[in-house]
């Protein structure tokens, strides 16, 4: 873990974290723009990237989800950004870290993200 979140703090610096950009709107207006990081979440045994869905390690009984799971990581403690987010995030991206990794992961709890029914 704490290789991992040299890493982090060194690909952070890399992506500009901390560091604003200044963007011109089309009125001419300017004003500083923060670069926003990406929430990753590791458990013992996986991931989660925003809020996206739990990446298991050993992939769920896919092997090839497993290795790819796998990478995703192994490119962070190497000092890389995550070679599958070459295309969305060119320049990189800062990331932050919420350290759950001395609990599993529990598929039982879904924090609410549906539309409420309505009881007339």
């Amino acid at each position: 873990m704490t290789k991992l979140l040299k890493s982090l703090k060194e690909l952070n610096h890399a992506a500009g974290d901390g560091k604003g950009v200044v963007q011109q709107s089309s009125n001419g207006e300017r004003k500083l723009v923060m670069p926003s990081a990406l929430p990753l979440t590791l458990f013992k045994d996986g991931f989660i990237l925003r809020d996206g869905p739990f990446r298991a390690f050993d992939g769920g009984g896919d092997p090839a989800r497993g290795k790819s799971n796998r990478a995703f990581v192994t490119d962070l403690m190497d000092g890389y950004f995550p070679s599958e987010m070459k295309h969305t995030h060119p320049e990189g991206v800062p990331f932050k870290l919420i350290d759950k990794t001395s609990e599993a992961f529990d598929p039982g709890f879904k924090a609410f993200s549906g539309v409420a029914a309505r009881l007339d």
